[in-house]
Order: C-alpha cells, then sequence, then structure tokens
C-alpha cells in the first residue's frame, strides 16, 4: 500500500524521524566504500520523498479538521530540518560529482518533473519483487539518475519545511478566526457523515427499534431515549474529555472554541465518538418531531388533513402552486383538491367539503362555492378539463420536494400515517 494511502499522525512522525536519521548519518559519519555511499544517496532519497508525500496528504487533511497532529513542534522541526537541508548541502558540496554538475547538460529537477522522474524509477523499485522468470534487463542514464536522486533529496526536504510552515500559518489563522472554526468543524460534521455514519446509524437503529419495541413509539418514549443518550455522552468519569465537549455541545458553550484549545490533546478517535453522539442525538431529535408530525391535525381542520405533516406540507406548497399554476376560473381549484387527495394529504373519506372551501378561500384568496369547486370532480369526463392542471400541480409539488429539505421531511412523516 502507498504511503499516502494510509496515514496516521504517529506514522508521519515516523517516517520523518526516519528520514532525518539518515540525513544525520550523511552528515556525520563518512561512509566506508563510494558503493555505500552510493545505497546511501538512494536511501535517504526514499526516506525523504516517503516522509514529504506523507506531510502533503496530512496538510491537505489538516484544511478539514480543527484538530493539530500529535507530536509536532513546528518551530522546533522546522529549525531541524533547514539544519539537516543546509547541512546535506555542504556534505555534497564537498563531492566533485555535484559540487561540478554541468546544469546545462543535467538541468535541475522541479517539482512538475516529479512524477516523470518516479515513472522512470518504477522498474528499479519493482525489482525486488520480480519472481523467478520474470527478471528482464534494464537500461538507464546512472548519471542522470544519480543527479535526479539528489535532486529529490532536496525538494523533498524543502518541501517537509514549507509543509510545516503551512501547518504552523494555519494554526495562527484559526486562532484569529472564529468563522474559519466553524468551517473546519462543519467539514469534520461533513467527512464523517460521508465515512463512518452509515455504519454507526445502522447500529444506533438497531437500538431504537429494540427501544422502540419495548416502549413504544411516541413523543414520550423517544424523549426518554434522548434524556438516557445525554447521560450517557455527557458522563465524564467514563467519557473524560469527550464527555466534558458533549456536554458543551449540548449546552450550546462554545463547543468549537473548546474543540480548538484542545485540539493537540483530542484524539481523532475521540472527535469522533463527539460526532457520533452529534448525529445519533439528530436523528433522534427527528424522529420525535416526526412523532409529532404524524399526530393527527387540530382544530377546524382535523377531517380535513390526514396528519399534522400534511397540513404543513399543504400551507408550505401553496404560495409556489399559485405562482406557477394559473387558476383563471374558481371550477380548476377542483385540480389541486384531486392532487392533494392523491398525495394524501386531504382526507377522502371524510364529508369535509366545507372544510376544503374554506382552506382554498383562504389560503388562495378566492371566493368559491362547494358547487363550483367541485364541478369537474363529480365525473371522468369533467375532470378532463383539469387535468392539465392536475398534471402540473403534481410537477411542481415533486420539484418542489426535491428543492426544500423542508418539505422531503414532512414526506417522510407521512409515510407512515
Amino acid at each position: 500500500m502507498n504511503i499516502i494511502d494510509c496515514i496516521t499522525d504517529g506514522c508521519v512522525r515516523e517516517l520523518l524521524q526516519n528520514a532525518q536519521k539518515y540525513g544525520e548519518r550523511m552528515k556525520e559519519e563518512s561512509p566506508y566504500s563510494r558503493l555505500e555511499m552510493a545505497g546511501r544517496l538512494m536511501t535517504l532519497s526514499g526516506a525523504v520523498c516517503t516522509a514529504a508525500n506523507s506531510m502533503y496528504k496530512l496538510e491537505k487533511e489538516s484544511k478539514r479538521t480543527l484538530l493539530l497532529p500529535h507530536g509536532f513542534d513546528f518551530s522546533r522541526d522546522i529549525a531541524k530540518f533547514i539544519g539537516l537541508n543546509e547541512g546535506l548541502k555542504a556534505v555534497f558540496g564537498k563531492v566533485p560529482f555535484f559540487r561540478d554538475r554541468n546544469y546545462e547538460a543535467f538541468p535541475q529537477a522541479t517539482i512538475d518533473d516529479i512524477p516523470q522522474i518516479w515513472n522512470n524509477s518504477l522498474a528499479l523499485i519493482r525489482l525486488p519483487l520480480c519472481d523467478k522468470g520474470m527478471v528482464s534487463q534494464m537500461f538507464f542514464d546512472a548519471v542522470k539518475f544519480a543527479y535526479e536522486i539528489f535532486d529529490m533529496i532536496f525538494l523533498g526536504l524543502e518541501g517537509i519545511i514549507k509543509l510545516h510552515q503551512k501547518l504552523h500559518n494555519d494554526h495562527l489563522e484559526l486562532q484569529k478566526s472564529p468563522e474559519l472554526r466553524a468551517k473546519r468543524w462543519q467539514y469534520m460534521m461533513s467527512d464523517y457523515q460521508e465515512g463512518e455514519w452509515e455504519n454507526d446509524k445502522q447500529s444506533f437503529l438497531r437500538r431504537l427499534d429494540n427501544h422502540i419495541r419495548q416502549h413504544g413509539c411516541n413523543k414520550g418514549s423517544l424523549t426518554a431515549l434522548l434524556n438516557q443518550l445525554d447521560i450517557e455522552a455527557t458522563n465524564m468519569i467514563s467519557c473524560g474529555i469527550v464527555g466534558e465537549l458533549n456536554q458543551r455541545y449540548l449546552n450550546q458553550d462554545r463547543h468549537i472554541d473548546f474543540i480548538f484549545e484542545n485540539r493537540d490533546t483530542l484524539t481523532k478517535e475521540q472527535m469522533t465518538s463527539h460526532l457520533r453522539y452529534v448525529h445519533f442525538r439528530k436523528l433522534l431529535e427527528q424522529e420525535i418531531e416526526l412523532c409529532v408530525l404524524r399526530l393527527p391535525a387540530i382544530g377546524a381542520y382535523a377531517d380535513l388533513f390526514t396528519c399534522r405533516a400534511a397540513q404543513e406540507m399543504a400551507e408550505c406548497l401553496a404560495p409556489t402552486i399559485a405562482k406557477y399554476v394559473d387558476f383563471e376560473h374558481g371550477y380548476q381549484y377542483g385540480a389541486w383538491v384531486k392532487a392533494m387527495m392523491d398525495l394524501k394529504l386531504i382526507r377522502a373519506d371524510k364529508r369535509n367539503g366545507t372544510a376544503i372551501i374554506r382552506f382554498v378561500n383562504k389560503t388562495f384568496g378566492e371566493q368559491i362555492d362547494k358547487t363550483t369547486l367541485f364541478r369537474c370532480l363529480s365525473k371522468e369526463s369533467d375532470f378532463e378539463k383539469i387535468r392539465d392542471l392536475y398534471e402540473t400541480i403534481l410537477s411542481v409539488i415533486r420539484q418542489e420536494m426535491e428543492r426544500d429539505s423542508r418539505l422531503n421531511g414532512l414526506k417522510n412523516a407521512l409515510k407512515t400515517v
């Protein structure tokens, strides 16, 4: 597996220490032979480039988190690698091959050249993996290869220094900007939702199903489960710093600032635990809201709408329907009635004509009577007069449901009514 595909803070530190170890040895110890020197050169290049790759990924990931990579002391690390870079230049500057390089014949490699250099090295890198009968002859320019390896060392060291500086600058920016901290928090929420949430969600849904089987699916029982979840998540003894973080989130007590203030202490695992709690809580709050929305409509519209969600949806959709649908005649509002019934928003099993008239007149600003409204709903042949309007209304509603997250939530409440 490529190191850039799977990285942790500890792994990056180890790779940086490895690169520094080989670099210091190159500075302090003279090789016993030129062959050893060539071997050290390739070893150092591999160690530095691998560390630089890992730092690149870590710096990229740092743009989507409030956490600080553990074990990093930016000022000290920058100074160490600047010293290593300068010391190696002094050592290599004493070697005629590098000191007297003809840059016209062998130009210095740049960052843009790295992919091509990497591709050119693949055959050599794969040699140890070749099985019997798979090895074939390989030819390459040894002089060019040596200069490329040399250039890769210093490109890698300069990259490591710059990436450390970027991480340090990012830390300073986060200190100054509450808006940037809030943005990073949203990134962390989004990344968790796209990554671990689906598995965690299934686990919580099993717990929710067990609770519903024992205590029923109503606002009271689900609120009791929510309170239990909060107690578990904010237990300082069992949860430690995550418990305090969850408590701050629950009380809306600067929980994002708390994460930043403890960014060098909190681990990725602890943040995942916190984000899991946040998502569990949001899911349960949605279920509680759905319980309320699934209750019967109240007041004058109790026999009109199938539930409270249906009433709210009808009220939310009315302005959009009025904007995009042209009702020239009073009887055409029958298309709206038919659409509401087919969508299970208006009850078709009740004698609620008076309530329908009241809602239409109040919501759409019309003054029509029951006979006018239901003229085209009594016979199929008469309904053909308003079919186009009926289809248009359904199309508008579908589009609006896709666009509006609130309407989509209301639609979920209707599924079990």
